[in-house]
């Protein structure tokens, strides 16, 4: 019994701090330069636009780090 109670508060704690919107304002990073470009075929501009994916792969990684369980984590991975 007290395993699936801790079970239960900690996705309690999981679901009270996460958000869709804080998803979509990470993708909203990434779609800011792709949508109006695409992916750009100049190098300065391709590490412009790898810097901007890395900015978005880690603003989703720490969604993740902060919303999911571990093993949820640990699925996706």
């Amino acid at each position: 019994l007290p395993t699936i109670l801790l079970a239960v508060a900690a996705t309690d704690v999981y679901s009270q701090a996460c958000h869709m919107r804080d998803v979509d304002l990470c993708m909203a990073i990434g779609m800011l330069h792709y949508q109006s470009n695409g992916v750009p075929a100049e190098e300065e501009k391709v590490n412009e636009w790898s810097e901007t994916m890395q900015e978005v792969t880690e603003c989703m990684g720490n969604i993740s780090a902060k919303c999911m369980s571990p093993v949820q984590r640990e699925l996706i991975s």
